[in-house]
């Protein structure tokens, strides 16, 4: 049996009518699969972004870590040195300072009995001449 050019037709147009629901869909899955790959595409340059973010905020606190290291070396080496060092000098010149404070008080004590004194032989030298 042999197919006459009418019956191809016919079957031509048969699959077309079939096949074009498949058509559609197909042609609607590929829109879908378009704008799929657009956001992907976009979420791929965002997450680029964020990466070379990511990147600089790293050289950043790698920049924050050596300064801090360097400021904790600084004060270990540096600072707390020489708090001990004023620490050392501060206490035996606080001991002077409050032996100084004894004498200054015996000084003035003294001073005032010398005033009375000078005072008393004043009037009494007034009185002989």
């Amino acid at each position: 049996m042999t197919l006459t050019s009418e019956d191809l037709l016919a079957i031509s147009n048969l699959l077309d009518v079939k096949l074009k629901p498949i058509d559609n869909r197909l042609t609607s899955l590929e829109v879908k699969v378009d704008n799929l790959e657009a956001k992907v595409d976009k979420m791929d340059r965002r997450l680029t972004n964020l990466e070379v973010k990511v990147d600089n905020l790293e050289s950043k606190v790698d920049t924050i870590d050596r300064r801090l290291t360097n400021l904790e070396v600084h004060i270990e080496n540096v600072t707390d040195k020489n708090i001990a060092l004023l620490a050392e000098n501060y206490v035996p010149a606080a001991r002077q300072f409050e032996k100084a404070s004894y004498k200054i008080e015996a000084l003035q004590a003294d001073n005032d009995i010398i005033k009375k004194v000078l005072g008393e032989h004043s009037g009494k030298l007034e009185k002989i001449s």
